[in-house]
């Protein structure tokens, strides 16, 4: 064999054999940064799933990496999935005094999959993770929701005295420590809600001030500051107005009138109709539902609720007008049944009678229609199977 060409193989082996243990060295770095690229770009995309996939597949790779158990709790809480019992444990031995957030990471994750003993647990055997803000609030919200007074009284009194606490905090500690009974907690409590009135917070604070209060000074400041709040939400407006109906207080009026013109939810004006109904004040109900826009107006749940207005008012002749403004798409067995309540003669009645009970099987609604003259309290003809 020519001399120069057996160099030249030579040196293409030695290249060779230099190139593969290049490629060897480096594809556990680009698998890495593949990993994390996918990872990433899927939580960036909103495909959490996808996520979870490939930080689970990271963290396997590489377990000692605290970036990669970083992404593989984040990958995680995404996709609303737990990490097994060895992964868990696995992070905490490793990472949990370097970084006490993946600790509060892994709780939070216990803790919305249900397992409440194991979150508090997760949490409390580690004073760092109490020590940080996050770890000590969900520890606050576990404990609570565990109906576990003793801890939560323990958390939120902790969590009221940080420096860093916000308003959520300051309201979610207060709210715990104003039903306590240990001494001077309480105090400090109504103080931490009475100082958020007039914040984002205040509306809640001073709804659990009211509904907490022990004497008149309290329920005074905290129905005022109920009265000036303005509500974020519906649920707010019909907690409002509980409790100002639960004490006839003078500002209901008032506090309805606002909920009536802030309330624009189908589902809502017909709640607050029925609100108002239970208050006795079918009438007004009727008044202010007339006024409504028609589109509002033309919804089965709203056409429900002041028909049950003019029930209450035993307007038979009301109720009729109401009935005939149209069919009911979704509930047309109930209009017809509520119909033949309307009518004098009993062969008329029968008739819309079978005419409900033939358009609640077509429904597949006979259990709603029944449940809804149940509810009622209307008496009717049995239905034959």
């Amino acid at each position: 064999m020519n001399r120069n060409l057996l160099q030249n193989r030579v040196l293409w082996a030695i290249a060779a054999g230099m190139l593969a243990a290049v490629a060897y060295l480096a594809f556990p770095t680009a698998l890495r940064e593949l990993l994390y690229h996918r990872t990433e770009k899927a939580l960036a995309e909103a495909t959490p799933q996808e996520a979870r996939i490939s930080a689970g597949f990271l963290f396997d790779r590489y377990p000692e990496e605290i970036e990669a158990a970083r992404l593989y709790l984040r990958a995680s809480r995404r996709a609303d999935s737990l990490p097994s019992e060895e992964d868990r444990s696995q992070i905490i031995q490793r990472f949990g005094q370097e970084d006490p957030n993946v600790i509060t990471w892994i709780a939070l994750a216990e803790f919305q999959n249900g397992l409440l003993a194991n979150a508090l647990g997760t949490l409390s055997a580690s004073e760092d993770a109490l020590n940080t803000l996050e770890g000590l609030r969900l520890a606050t919200v576990i404990a609570e929701t565990q109906q576990n007074r003793d801890d939560a009284v323990r958390y939120a009194s902790r969590l009221l005295d940080r420096p860093d606490l916000d308003l959520g905090d300051q309201l979610l500690a207060g709210q715990v420590l104003v039903a306590s009974s240990v001494p001077g907690e309480r105090q400090r409590a109504v103080s931490a809600l009475m100082d958020l009135n007039g914040t984002p917070c205040g509306f809640a604070a001073n709804l659990e001030l009211a509904q907490r209060a022990i004497n008149s000074e309290e329920l005074e400041f905290a129905i005022e500051g109920l009265v000036q709040s303005e509500p974020q939400s519906s649920l707010q407006h019909f907690q409002r107005l509980d409790l100002l109906a639960s004490i006839d207080h003078a500002d209901l009026a008032e506090c309805l009138a606002i909920a009536q013109r802030e309330l624009v939810r189908v589902d809502d004006v017909a709640r607050l109709v029925g609100w108002m109904n239970a208050q006795g004040e079918s009438p007004s109900a009727i008044e202010w539902a007339s006024e409504l826009p028609v589109p509002i107006l033309q919804q089965s749940v709203v056409r429900m609720a002041i028909a049950e207005s003019y029930l209450y008012q035993g307007d038979r002749r009301g109720l009729f007008r109401h009935l005939n403004q149209g069919v009911w798409p979704r509930d047309e067995s109930i209009r017809l049944a509520l119909i033949s309540l309307c009518l004098d003669d009993e062969d008329y009645q029968q008739e819309f009678w079978n005419r409900a009970v033939s358009a609640a099987a077509t429904e597949s609604n006979t259990p709603r229609l029944l449940e809804v003259l149940e509810t009622w309290g209307i008496d009717h003809p049995p239905i034959e199977s």
